[in-house]
Parts: C-alpha cells; structure tokens; sequence
C-alpha cells in the first residue's frame, strides 16, 4: 500500500512446502511479515531510473515450529536494509544490504542479495513482459561468520500492468550449517497484484 509517494508498507504470508529425506512431507502458512519502504533516492532520465530506499521488515513466527520438517523459525526477526535499483529497457540491477535482529537463542545476521533482470520481449506500456534474472543472496552469522548463499535463477511474466508472476529455484552454493538444516533446492512461486 503507497502511503505517500515516498512510503510504502506490504503484508507477506507465505505459504510453504517442506520435504526432507527421511521425513514426510509436510505444507501451510510460514513465517509471516510486515514491511516499509521509505524512498530515500530517485534519478529519472529517459528509458532508466535510480532509486535508493530503507526498508524496515518485521517476521513474526507464525509458521508452525513443531512440525517435522518446521514451517516457521520460532523467532521474531527485525531487518533495516538499504536497497538500490537502477531499472533500464535493457537490464535491471537490484542490491540490498542489511541486518537482522533476531529473538530467542538465534543469532543476527548480516544479510545481502543482487540481483540482475533481463527482458525477453520488446518493453512497451501497458506491460506485457516476460523477464529472467539472476539473483545471489545469504547470511552471515555474527556470532560465528559462518555463511549461507544462494544462486537463483528465475522466470517474471507481466501480463498487465496491475499484476505479475514469479518462479525461481534456490540452488545452494555455500552451506556452514549442519548436514540436518541443509536446503538442497528450494521452489519459489509468487504474484503480486495492484488493487487500485
């Protein structure tokens, strides 16, 4: 929801299914989140935009902990990222940096991810777009330094302006985590509509 021009706040449930070996599977409603943006930034020229924002994001452990594989983490995170954007016809580049405060016995962390966007079709307005991109993104533990990343290839369909469609796949590159808490591939699918 645009607050103002410059202020933006969102709601996020995700719905999560979990498979582990050894395990049965197991599906319902994750870790949910409220989030702002502030627009800090924003340069304009024809074709290409810049914009630099703060994001403030709030997770509450709303999935289920004690399922086997869990749902949720069992801990309120509080994140504050800076996030940086530069959106031409011919590629988009995202980056955010930031930090999560975490409860109970879990660690903060450093967290990072970037991105790069590539559309298939030629950019017309009103939007009818078909973009895939490349995302890098993990954690750094700041108690041990240990570290987790991924590689994300995806797909983005725009079939109009108010609405779009998302799939990547999550593909581990680093993992300093125990054999248990490891994540061999991870299917992400998602839309996003405008109301108004």
């Amino acid at each position: 929801f645009n607050i103002t021009r410059d202020l933006l706040a969102g709601v996020s449930v995700p719905f999560v299914s979990k498979s582990v070996s050894g395990l049965s599977s197991v599906s319902g409603i994750g870790d949910a989140a409220l989030f702002v943006k502030f627009l800090i930034y924003q340069q304009d020229a024809r074709a290409r935009t810049f914009r630099m924002a703060l994001k403030v994001k709030e997770n509450f452990p709303t999935g289920n902990r004690k399922s086997l594989p869990p749902l949720g983490t069992g801990s309120r995170q509080t994140q504050l990222a800076l996030i940086a954007a530069q959106v031409t016809t011919a590629i988009g580049l995202y980056s955010e940096l930031g930090y999560t405060v975490t409860s109970n016995e879990f660690a903060d962390n450093f967290f990072f991810n970037f991105a790069a966007g590539l559309p298939l079709l030629p950019v017309t307005y009103p939007p009818y777009q078909v973009n895939v991109f490349l995302e890098l993104n993990g954690k750094v533990n700041s108690r041990t330094g240990k570290k987790i990343m991924f590689l994300s290839p995806g797909l983005q369909f725009i079939p109009w302006k108010k609405m779009l469609f998302e799939m990547s796949l999550q593909l581990p590159v680093v993992e300093q985590v125990p054999a248990a808490a490891e994540t061999h591939l991870t299917l992400s699918l998602g839309t996003r509509v405008l109301l108004f």
